[in-house]
């Protein structure tokens, strides 16, 4: 079903993973932009999963954005993928719209990455209030590539239909 769902967003091949340790051998044969991930994964879970990756030593890896997709929607479980570093949550049953939604929040929308103490992973405030304290955000700033993504994906939005507008879109996904 996320494949089929994927390619109506016009990601052509989405890449699989059966297990955690086939998840690592891909992520570090090529990047993805975002890491979709089941809750459901074959032992170990999907939040061991996301915990490992925030703990790689490679921060390329360490920061990929990480949609966790589950059945269980108890307050205790996604507090449990926010703690663990999943940037967004998705319920199933999923939707086409669903599943644009959070791809599109972690693309135009980022959050500040964190590295301290115990915790690695997108900042847990969905609010931005003001802090009086030491900000220990590793950084701010949005990579490169996720720029030119993010552009091409809003030409796409602004031009439906238009094919030179995806073509840039696939360019820079490939980048």
């Amino acid at each position: 079903l996320l494949r089929t769902l994927l390619r109506g967003l016009w990601v052509p091949s989405p890449r699989e993973a059966a297990d955690v340790a086939t998840a690592f051998d891909e992520l570090r044969r090529k990047a993805p932009d975002v890491i979709i991930a089941d809750w459901e994964m074959p032992p170990p879970d999907g939040i061991h999963f996301v915990r490992t990756l925030r703990g790689l030593p490679d921060d390329t890896l360490r920061r990929i954005p990480v949609l966790m997709v589950t059945a269980h929607t108890e307050r205790w479980r996604v507090n449990a993928a926010r703690d663990a570093g999943v940037s967004e949550y998705l319920a199933k049953p999923v939707t086409l719209g669903g599943l644009a939604d959070r791809i599109l929040a972690v693309l135009e929308q980022p959050r500040a990455f964190i590295a301290g103490g115990a915790f690695r992973g997108p900042c847990r405030r969905r609010q931005y209030l003001p802090f009086a304290g030491p900000d220990r955000r590793s950084d701010t700033t949005v990579p490169p590539r996720l720029d030119a993504l993010r552009a091409a994906w809003g030409t796409c939005v602004a031009r439906p239909g238009a094919m030179a507008p995806i073509e840039q879109l696939f360019a820079a996904a490939e980048t």
